[in-house]
């Protein structure tokens, strides 16, 4: 972007809204882009949450503010490429391969819409491929480990040691974090189809089903705490919900 440009990144952002979810599938009820990403940052941050209340000794315990960044971009590469269906998404490993390509380059033209300087701070929570990305890349310069605490130059061996725990901690905590986001994208995706079913739409059935086995197969306790205590309350109408607070 030019100087005398207005950021463009945020106002790309709201348009969020435009972007209809479930393409392929009959929906009693349309649901967004934006609505999904609410529904995730909510139920990341409700993971992380209940993993240090409940479960203090699991590790990592990721920070919860991180796990609401890290769910609030985790789809807005779709602004610029849509919702692509699941089942055309992961066809097959060609497939998946060339769509994240398809992914970074969103990436890239969002960023492209942020100041320079804004770039580094929001790098960190966008979910882009380091696998499939281009030499010429501008994400090649947003390195989360390559300040000084981690340069290898003019540091001694117990200074090297600490700056690897350090980015050990850093690489775990954040792979954890994308877990969690991922484990929040399939609960919203899991709330959408029970909401369906409940309103007689038998669309979701499978789809249900096979979400359902994901989430049932992942071994992380405050997922399926969330499971356990939580998602009963989706199957209960208005008067019902209403009417547990004065249990």
């Amino acid at each position: 972007m030019k100087n005398n440009d207005p950021v463009a990144f945020f106002a790309m952002l709201y348009r969020m809204k435009y972007i209809e979810r479930w393409g392929l599938m009959r929906n009693t009820e349309k649901e967004n882009l934006k609505e999904h990403t609410f529904d995730v940052a909510l139920f990341a941050h409700a993971l992380c949450e209940i993993r240090q209340v409940y479960f203090p000794d699991e590790q990592p315990q990721p920070d919860p503010g991180k796990a609401v960044l890290y769910a609030l971009y985790h789809d807005a590469s779709e602004i610029i490429t849509g919702d692509l269906p699941t089942p055309v998404k992961y066809f097959n490993p060609q497939m998946r391969s060339q769509y994240s390509e398809v992914e970074n380059y969103a990436i890239e033209h969002l960023f492209k819409m942020l100041p320079e300087k804004l770039r580094q701070r929001y790098a960190e929570y966008f979910p882009y491929d380091v696998n499939v990305l281009s030499k010429n890349s501008i994400l090649q310069e947003h390195n989360l480990f390559t300040d000084e605490l981690n340069s290898s130059e003019n540091k001694n061996t117990a200074d090297t040691e600490i700056a690897d725990l350090v980015e050990d901690r850093a690489i775990s905590e954040k792979k954890y974090l994308h877990k969690i986001v991922k484990q929040a994208d399939r609960l919203a995706a899991y709330i959408k189809c029970i909401i369906e079913i409940k309103q007689g739409n038998t669309e979701f059935v499978d789809a249900a089903e096979a979400t359902k086995a994901k989430l049932l197969n992942d071994g992380s306790p405050e997922l399926h705490w969330f499971m356990e205590n939580v998602l009963p309350a989706y199957q209960l109408n208005l008067d019902q919900l209403q009417a547990l607070q004065n249990e």
